[in-house]
């Protein structure tokens, strides 16, 4: 796991946020205390079968924290496919929505998870209610080789899951090509998760 702050040194705040600062400046994730002080938005950012939502679940019940899944709420609405033009609509619709319930839970109760969209970009990520409120943020970037996703997607499509959409390989390849990198360059606390880490890496 590498952590990078980008300009305007670090973006986290406060002595309880969700972000820590361990050896050597590196900041690593820490379960909340009992205060809501620094409560913190994490976004999830990664393409298809990168574990966004698995890494999400973990964290939900080790911090602890309040998870909004774009994907899950609209395929328990709604009956779309990755490819579909109404999708990108919903999940626009969605995460609107979610901004402002993430926003009143950052202000009142603590930690939120915004588990997002499969290949959604920090730059639309982080126009949230909550990050312009001023609460601090985190992306974890979870960054897996494209051969391991294709092995991952072709096992998950064999037995697809309620909550995720079915997507070709070839579907897959086309947003690999069209994906931008988070970096540190955009001004981000930025948390790279690699293949090999495990969950508990996250939280070291």
């Amino acid at each position: 796991v590498t952590a990078e702050t980008g300009r305007g040194g670090a973006l986290i705040r406060g002595s309880s946020c969700g972000v820590n600062r361990g050896k050597e400046g590196v900041r690593l994730l820490k379960p909340a205390d009992d205060s809501n002080e620094g409560a913190t938005a994490f976004f999830f950012c990664g393409l298809a079968c990168s574990g966004k939502s698995t890494l999400a679940r973990f964290l939900e019940t080790r911090l602890p924290a309040k998870r909004l899944s774009v994907d899950e709420h609209v395929l328990a609405r709604h009956d779309v496919g990755v490819s579909d033009e109404e999708l990108g609509h919903l999940a626009r619709a969605t995460r609107e929505e979610f901004w402002v319930q993430g926003e009143r839970h950052l202000r009142s109760v603590g930690h939120v998870l915004f588990d997002e969209a499969s290949g959604a970009e920090p730059a639309e990520l982080m126009g949230s209610p909550g990050t312009n409120a001023g609460h601090p943020h985190c992306v974890l970037f979870l960054d897996v080789p494209l051969d391991t996703l294709r092995e991952r997607l072709a096992t998950r499509n064999r037995d697809l899951p309620a909550t995720a959409h079915f997507i070709p390989i070839a579907e897959l390849e086309r947003f690999a090509e069209v994906f931008e990198r988070p970096t540190k360059a955009e001004g981000l606390l930025l948390l790279t998760v690699g293949e090999e880490d495990s969950h508990e890496d996250v939280l070291a």
